[in-house]
């Protein structure tokens, strides 16, 4: 949406091809949550949205768009200077298991981000050749924001800023292999082994993620025209996890399944969702953004985070997310129509004061519910509390955060207590088994065996819920059955040896010995 031709001494407004693909994409979205999806509205997700749907018609009406570059820039060195201060140890890191996580969850978000605010330097490098005040500046950032990157060590990170580099530079790449296509081979070659490299780097890490398209692939397949609708990635991933370990026990990827609440992949996750419609919304805005716009270097920061996309989850974290609208909105694509500036001024300004509005006020209870929970969360039973997050179970819920702590309140808190809220749970091993002991507790062994061998299928190296399944047939008298399980208890291959696991086969070998 750009400012076009006076009309009337006012300026028309501009619709582009990127507009329509971002006017229907987010359309589609929201029918999607409204008749497809088997949840409540998520009111946070539809506040992203709105926040993303503002920002990118912000971006879309301010013409030097090169002032948002130098912000992308100032941004950077904000994340640098923190990420700097966390590991010399000034600054507490955002992640118990990291040092460097910058303003960021972890530090492959810390990457994702940095990388692209590493090719807008480039870009403005570029755009400022002749300057040498400038140029000098904007290689100190680069080494800056490189060694920030470099602290994040984030793999995606990494090939997001190679991809945005060929990006940037592809009219000069081209035109050297153009004139020594002798060295197409060896390059290919290069490619390959720097591939298998950044592979291997972290095999397992890298492993995990092939489980988990694996898997997706299997929800694609059973859904692939309008998608599970929005949230259901979370809310069925794992059920088909287990299905998958069901169906392959013998499976390379058993020592790296766990609990999955990310798709590591944005357009799996579209695809997932929002179906084929959604996905084909997705690449041809973003085919318009890299191929045919009006400013070629504009597009190469968009590049280097669709290529972070691929390997990361930049929707599930707000400072990620803008991103997009920002680096789309800055894209010039050629003009369909025009609109009438007092037209489009006042339809925009009712739409969005209307949909700001209702996801702002539930966001507001969304926050005032997680301060609720709290109190619970620690062991304090509150009635107000109880009662407030349980009235309000329906605009938490999508939050998988909170979904595993809600299940942790009803079994603390009989008064909280409703199992008809257990398929809203979202599947976890743990998860599982608490609600598999919850049936054993209460004498439906039927149930609890269910919700066992399920926890037990979703990851093949966790000893919990076979021992718990061995406890119930224990209990049951099914000695046949506990003893089968007790022999593939003492040889199951497990990803982490702890207290817990040589306490448990110590038991199990002491009573397989006394052959129960």
């Amino acid at each position: 949406m750009k400012m076009g031709n006076k009309y009337g001494g006012r300026t028309d407004l501009k619709v582009t091809s990127i507009d329509v693909c971002a006017g229907a994409y987010l359309l589609w979205g929201t029918l999607n949550m409204l008749f497809i999806a088997q949840l409540p509205i998520d009111n946070i997700l539809f506040w992203k949205w709105c926040l993303v749907a503002c920002v990118y018609i912000l971006v879309r009406s301010i013409p030097r768009k090169e002032y948002i570059l130098w912000l992308l820039v100032l941004a950077g060195i904000i994340q640098s200077a923190y990420a700097i201060g966390q590991h010399i140890g000034y600054i507490a890191s955002n992640h118990r298991l990291f040092d460097v996580t910058g303003f960021m969850g972890n530090p492959g978000q810390l990457g994702g981000f940095q990388a692209v605010t590493f090719i807008v330097t480039f870009v403005l490098l570029k755009k400022n050749v002749h300057s040498r005040i400038a140029g000098c500046a904007l290689l100190s950032l680069l080494l800056l924001i490189g060694y920030s990157m470099w602290l994040a060590d984030s793999r995606a990170g990494g090939v997001a800023v190679l991809a945005g580099l060929i990006a940037l530079y592809w009219l000069e790449i081209r035109q050297f292999l153009t004139r020594h296509k002798r060295l197409l081979w060896p390059i290919f070659v290069i490619v390959i082994g720097l591939g298998i490299l950044v592979f291997n780097y972290r095999a397992d890490s890298a492993k995990a993620r092939l489980l988990i398209w694996r898997v997706s692939a299997d929800m694609i397949a059973d859904k692939p025209v309008a998608g599970h609708g929005v949230g259901a990635f979370n809310q069925q991933y794992m059920l088909y996890q287990a299905d998958y370990f069901e169906r392959n026990p013998d499976s390379q990827f058993s020592m790296v399944a766990d609990n999955t609440a990310h798709p590591y992949n944005e357009f799996l996750h579209i695809w997932i969702e929002l179906g084929v419609v959604g996905l084909a919304l997705i690449l041809s805005m973003a085919t318009i953004a890299v191929a045919i716009p009006a400013d070629k270097m504009m597009s190469a920061p968009l590049v280097a985070l669709l290529v972070f996309s691929c390997f990361s989850y930049p929707s599930y974290k707000l400072g990620l997310l803008v991103l997009f609208p920002v680096l789309f909105g800055i894209i010039s694509s050629k003009s369909l129509f025009e609109v009438k500036y007092q037209r489009a001024l006042g339809l925009l300004i009712l739409s969005f004061a209307t949909t700001l509005f209702w996801s702002g006020s539930g966001y507001m209870s969304h926050r005032r519910a997680k301060d609720k929970a709290i109190l619970l969360l620690h062991g304090r039973y509150d009635k107000d509390a109880a009662d407030y997050v349980t009235t309000h179970f329906n605009r938490l819920q999508p939050d998988y955060r909170f979904n595993t702590q809600y299940l942790i309140f009803m079994l603390n808190h009989p008064s909280m207590m409703d199992e008809a809220k257990f398929g809203r749970i979202m599947p976890a091993c743990e998860n599982w088994c608490d609600i598999g002991n919850y049936y054993a507790n209460k004498g439906w062994y039927e149930h609890a065996e269910k919700y066992y061998k399920e926890a037990a299928s979703m990851i093949p190296t966790r000893l919990m819920p076979n021992y718990l399944l061995w406890n119930l047939y224990l209990h049951q008298g099914r000695n046949n059955e506990a003893e089968k399980m007790a022999l593939h208890i003492l040889n199951q291959p497990l990803k982490v040896e702890n207290t817990f696991t040589i306490r448990a086969k110590n038991e199990v070998r002491i009573k397989l010995s006394e052959k129960f």
